[in-house]
C-alpha cells in the first residue's frame, strides 16, 4: 500500500517532485503529502512541513495539516501507538476497487 500510494503521489506531483528527480536534481524536497502515512510521531513534529495541508480540502472543514494527521490516526496496539491512515487508505482503494467493478460489470452470456 505504501508503494502504491507513493506511486500515485509521484504521478501528481510530476512537476514539482517527479520530473525534477529525473533530470537529476539534488536534495528536491520531498512533498508533505509523500509524508502522510508517516508512523513516528517525533518524525512529524519535527519536521519542516508538519504544518503543511495534506488534504484536498485546502481550507475547509477536512482540511488536515501532516501533524494533525498524525495525531488524529493513532491507535493503542501492543507494542505501543502506531498510525493507522495507511489502512484507511487501504479500505478506500479497495472500496474505489469494487465500485468501479461493480459499475462496469459484464453479465455472463448462458
Amino acid at each position: 500500500m505504501f508503494a502504491l500510494n507513493n506511486a500515485l503521489k509521484a504521478f501528481k506531483h510530476h512537476e514539482e517532485y517527479t520530473s525534477r528527480l529525473h533530470n537529476g536534481e539534488k536534495q528536491v524536497p520531498i512533498p508533505a503529502t509523500f509524508l502522510k502515512h508517516a508512523q513516528s510521531k517525533s518524525f512529524v513534529e519535527n519536521h519542516p512541513k508538519k504544518d503543511t495541508t495534506v488534504t484536498k480540502d485546502q481550507g475547509g472543514l477536512h482540511m488536515e495539516t501532516l501533524l494533525h494527521r498524525n495525531r488524529a490516526y493513532r491507535a493503542q496496539r501492543s507494542a505501543g501507538q502506531h498510525v493507522t491512515s495507511i489502512e484507511g487508505f487501504r479500505m478506500q482503494e479497495i472500496k474505489r476497487a469494487g465500485d468501479f467493478l461493480a459499475a462496469n460489470r459484464v453479465r455472463a452470456k448462458p
